[in-house]
């Protein structure tokens, strides 16, 4: 019975998913669109760090949401934008765009969502760190669509070595598990605990904030007691927090 409902629990979310994404769309089909989630960068004069998700791209979609990062420096009047563009690669160029724009793009037709924001001082902090550790990011002519490294690797790997972000990242950001430099273990995302894998393949995870992880093919399976979720691939984080039971 437990190893039926763990397959269940393992493929349910993947082949639903799948019958919701759009595979037409090919990589020269991404119009960038702003929906209005960030606000306008000569409206707020304090520092901001923002991370942003979206549903990803044809198939990968049904199991995965693709995050990036945008910056804003005190009294800017412009963000700057880190992301992840995996199409670069086909040509010899870099994958990692570093651009002013807006943060709030649609991805492929997908709506971002705002998932972690920084203001103030900390930020200020922040961004030099985030942007010392772009420029020696060692993947920037390699990408890996689903182990990775790709877009989520290299946002993870960021709020890892940032003193002044904690952030658990989405469960279902397929790559994010993928540890940069090859290593075996390292801290969370979070810095609250610690993970083993192998190449974004194979690997658990256990922290205050991340909860337990059990990666399977890149799939994460798992649960959160301190937020009252559950992980589930395809899903992500379903919580509980106002389920009572009795």
């Amino acid at each position: 019975m437990f190893k039926k409902l763990f397959f269940i629990a393992l493929f349910a979310g993947p082949v639903l998913g799948f019958f919701q994404v759009d595979t037409t769309k090919s990589w020269n089909r991404n119009h960038e669109v702003s929906v209005g989630v960030a606000q306008s960068a000569a409206k707020v004069p304090q520092a901001l760090v923002q991370i942003y998700q979206a549903r990803d791209f044809k198939w990968k979609g049904a199991v995965s949401v693709r995050t990036w990062i945008a910056t804003k420096e005190r009294h800017s009047r412009s963000y700057v934008v880190y992301e992840i563009e995996g199409w670069n690669q086909q040509s010899g160029g870099s994958v990692l765009s570093v651009s002013r724009k807006d943060p709030d793009h649609t991805w492929f037709g997908k709506e971002p969502k705002l998932i972690y924001e920084l203001k103030g001082d900390m930020a200020a902090r922040a961004i030099g760190q985030i942007d010392t550790l772009a420029k020696r990011y060692p993947y920037t002519h390699e990408y890996e669509s689903w182990f990775g490294p790709n877009d989520n690797t290299f946002v993870a790997h960021v709020v890892r070595n940032v003193e002044e972000i904690h952030f658990a990242m989405p469960s279902n950001a397929v790559g994010k598990d993928y540890l940069v430099g090859e290593k075996l273990y390292d801290c969370t995302p979070s810095k609250s605990g610690y993970q083993i894998n192998y190449r974004g393949m194979f690997g658990v995870m256990i922290s205050k904030d991340e909860g337990f992880e059990l990666n399977i093919g890149g799939l994460v399976i798992g649960v959160n007691p301190s937020e009252k979720e559950i992980k589930l691939p395809g899903f992500g984080s379903i919580g509980f927090k106002d389920v009572k039971f009795k």
